[in-house]
C-alpha cells in the first residue's frame, strides 16, 4: 500500500471534534459497535487537528497495536481484528503488512504535515465515510420531526377518545395504543399506522352513536325541590369522603400490605404499583386495568383491585367473598364506578367497616 495517500478533506465539517461527535450519533447504523467504535476513535484522537485534515494531507496514525491494545486495555488480538472489521467497512485502510511494523515521518521537525505513513490510513472516512454520515444524520433529524408531529397528531385522537369516554371505544383504543403510551410508539410507520387505526376507529364509532333524525332531544328537568335537596347533600356528603392512603391499606389484605410496604415510594404510589402487580394473579387484563385508570384515574382503580383482591381471598362461606371471577366483577364495578351507581370510596368505606370481617 502508499504511504502517501492523502484525502480530499472534511466536507460538512471542520474540525476532529465535529468527527467524533457525528460518529458517535449516527455511528451505530454502520456497524461502528464495541471494540470497532473504540479504535476508530481512538485513532481519530491521535490525529493532528487541523493539520492533518486539510485537503491534499496525509491523515493517518502508526501507533503499534500492542500500544492501542494498552491504551485501550484489550488483548492485541482484539485490536487486530477490530481493524481487519474497519477496513472491510470503509473506515480506514491499512498502508503496512498486517505484522510489518508501523512508521511515518512529519515535516519542520514532526510538527507539520506527514511527508508519508505506513500504519492505519483514514482516508477512506474523510472521503467517502463522512458524507453518508452527514447524510444518516440529515435523516436521522428529519425523522425526529417528522415523528413529533406524528404525535402530536395522535396525542389529539387520543384526547378525543378520552373526552367520548365510551367503554367500547377505550377499550378498542388500548390495543393500538397499549397502556395510552404514546411514547412507547418509537417508529414512524408504528405512529402512522396508530393515527390511521384510531382515524377509523372514531369515525366509526361517531357513525354507530349519531342522533335518529326526528329524535327528541329535550330533558325534561327535574323541578322537584325536595329530590334536588337529598341530590345535593349526597353529592356534597361523597365529595367529603375521601380516603386516605392508610384506610386502603387498612382494608387490604396482608399480602397486598406486605407488597405494598416493600415499594420504593410509600403512600398512594406504592398501592398503585402493588395493585399492577397483582393484575395478573387476579386473572385481570392490563387492557381493563388502564381502562380503569383512564375512566375512574389510577387512584380509585387500585382502591377496586384492593377490594378485589381482599374478598378473592375469603372464606367460601363467608358472606362477603367474591362470587364472581376477578375478572368480571372488576370490570361490573369500574362501570357502576362510572356511571355513578358506586363509587370505589363508598365500596372502600364498607370494606372497613366489615374489619376483621
Amino acid at each position: 500500500m502508499s504511504g502517501v495517500l492523502s484525502h480530499g478533506g472534511l466536507s460538512g465539517i471542520s474540525s476532529r471534534g465535529e468527527l467524533l461527535d457525528l460518529i458517535e450519533r449516527t455511528g451505530a447504523g454502520f456497524g461502528l459497535k464495541g471494540n470497532r467504535l473504540r479504535v476508530l476513535r481512538y485513532c481519530i484522537r491521535l490525529i493532528r487537528d487541523p493539520d492533518d485534515l486539510q485537503p491534499d494531507r496525509i491523515c493517518a496514525v502508526w501507533a503499534k497495536t500492542e500500544t492501542i491494545a494498552r491504551d485501550l486495555d484489550v488483548d492485541p488480538r482484539v485490536v487486530r481484528r477490530a481493524v481487519e472489521e474497519l477496513e472491510r467497512a470503509g473506515f480506514l485502510i491499512r498502508t503496512s503488512g498486517r505484522f510489518q511494523p508501523r512508521c511515518g515521518k512529519r515535516t519542520a521537525g514532526n510538527e507539520g504535515p506527514i511527508l508519508r505513513a505506513f500504519g492505519l490510513n483514514l482516508q477512506p472516512l474523510i472521503d467517502h465515510k463522512v458524507p453518508e454520515l452527514l447524510e444518516a444524520l440529515a435523516q436521522k433529524d428529519q425523522d425526529r420531526r417528522a415523528a413529533c408531529a406524528l404525535r402530536e397528531r395522535l396525542k389529539d385522537l387520543w384526547t378525543q377518545v378520552k373526552q367520548i369516554g365510551a367503554p367500547g371505544l377505550l377499550l378498542d383504543a388500548l390495543e393500538i395504543i397499549p397502556q395510552g403510551r404514546i411514547s412507547r410508539i418509537l417508529k414512524l410507520d408504528g405512529l402512522r399506522d396508530a393515527i390511521e387505526r384510531l382515524k377509523r376507529l372514531l369515525s366509526t364509532f361517531a357513525g354507530r352513536t349519531e342522533t335518529p333524525a326526528g329524535a327528541d332531544k329535550t330533558v325534561r328537568p327535574n323541578t322537584n325541590p325536595e329530590s334536588n335537596s337529598k341530590t345535593c347533600s349526597a353529592e356534597a356528603g361523597q365529595k367529603h369522603q375521601a380516603v386516605t392512603a392508610g384506610d386502603v391499606l387498612e382494608a387490604a389484605s396482608p399480602e397486598f400490605r406486605d407488597f405494598a410496604e416493600c415499594q420504593d415510594r410509600p403512600g398512594w404510589p406504592a398501592i398503585i404499583e402493588t395493585a399492577s402487580l397483582f393484575l395478573s394473579s387476579l386473572g385481570i387484563d392490563r387492557l381493563h386495568w388502564a381502562e380503569a385508570c383512564h375512566r375512574l384515574g389510577r387512584k380509585q382503580a387500585a382502591c377496586l383491585i384492593t377490594i378485589i383482591d381482599r374478598n378473592a381471598k375469603r372464606e367460601s362461606g363467608d358472606r362477603y367473598a367474591l362470587r364472581a371471577r376477578p375478572e368480571a366483577a372488576f370490570r361490573g364495578l369500574v362501570a357502576a364506578s362510572a356511571m355513578g351507581r358506586e363509587s370505589a370510596v363508598r365500596m372502600l368505606r364498607k370494606n372497613l367497616a366489615r374489619g376483621a370481617a
